[in-house]
């Protein structure tokens, strides 16, 4: 069965050129053929298909791809190995987990290709400065490292409060995704306080994470 499609278009640059391939008026960059896809909904093990993109966008998933492979095309023949989704890691703490790059290590070879991880513990010690340090150690990885504000949402007094100034200057930032994770406890005690904090975030149109009860 050919499948032809966007299946993964960020904005839309470089749209017209996926387009374009799976239409058959321009070649793939990359062709990834011969390989065994897990359909990831099903179950199936989809053999002796194939992957072609263009720029960094998927084009084509299918078991004929001659269509959209040319002579610039840079073909890479996986025969006996499977091809699965990347996974996301929504919620980690790297902080005090470990290093990046040992994370890294054993984060990767299981599929993950994203990472959201909390900065709440940084805060409290080096403020707002200590974030973006933390958030600079994050760029430039073998995979997408994105994270979340400090909510300072705590059970513990020591460890409450963040400014809606500094929580805008974070949340302008494209590798913050939201707000992170607030004690149910201590939001339900104190809702006057933490209310104007999650309005502000959702105005940037990013996401608020909570814990519910029992966590």
């Amino acid at each position: 069965m050919t499948r032809y499609g966007l299946l993964s278009i960020g904005g839309l640059d470089g749209a017209q050129e996926v387009i374009n391939v799976t239409l058959g008026k321009e070649k793939a960059d990359l062709a990834i053929i011969n390989a065994t896809i897990l359909n990831v909904y099903t179950g199936e093990l989809l053999d002796h298909y194939s992957v072609t993109i263009k720029g960094e966008w998927i084009a084509y998933v299918g078991n004929d791809p001659e269509d959209t492979i040319g002579p610039n095309t840079n073909v890479i023949d996986v025969k006996g190995k499977t091809i699965i989704p990347g996974l996301i890691d929504g919620h980690t703490h790297l902080v005090w987990l470990s290093n990046v790059s040992e994370f890294l290590q054993y984060t990767m070879v299981g599929g993950t290709t994203t990472i959201i991880t909390e900065t709440m513990e940084t805060f409290p010690i080096m403020g707002y400065e200590g974030v973006v340090d933390f958030l600079a150690s994050l760029s430039d990885q073998p995979i997408k490292i994105f994270a979340t504000a400090p909510s300072m949402v705590s059970i513990s007094k020591k460890a409450r409060g963040i400014s809606k100034k500094t929580l805008r200057k974070l949340l302008l930032r494209d590798d913050i995704l939201g707000l992170g994770e607030s004690y149910w406890q201590t939001v339900m005690q104190e809702p006057e306080e933490y209310f104007p904090i999650f309005k502000e975030t959702l105005q940037f149109g990013k996401r608020l994470e909570g814990h519910s009860a029992g966590a």
